[in-house]
């Protein structure tokens, strides 16, 4: 695994893709890196909606979703 100490590890991190399998694996990933303030989302929609009200800074996203893709 790559060397990720420079980031914060209470950073909010937006994960966006309309796949719940890719959502869980992902947010498996950073919870094992040490990150906790992650967010999900199921399309640009909702993304959007998160981004309203929650600090994130940084944001994985798909960019073929339904609804509000990700390049939207």
């Amino acid at each position: 695994m790559a060397n990720l100490d420079f980031i914060s590890r209470d950073i909010g991190i937006l994960i966006v893709d309309d796949h719940m399998s890719t959502r869980d694996l992902i947010r498996a990933i950073l919870r094992s890196a040490g990150f906790t303030n992650l967010f999900l989302a199921e399309n640009g929609k909702l993304a959007l909606d998160i981004l309203k009200h929650e600090s994130v800074g940084l944001i994985i996203c798909d960019w073929n979703m339904p609804v509000l893709n990700g390049l939207e």
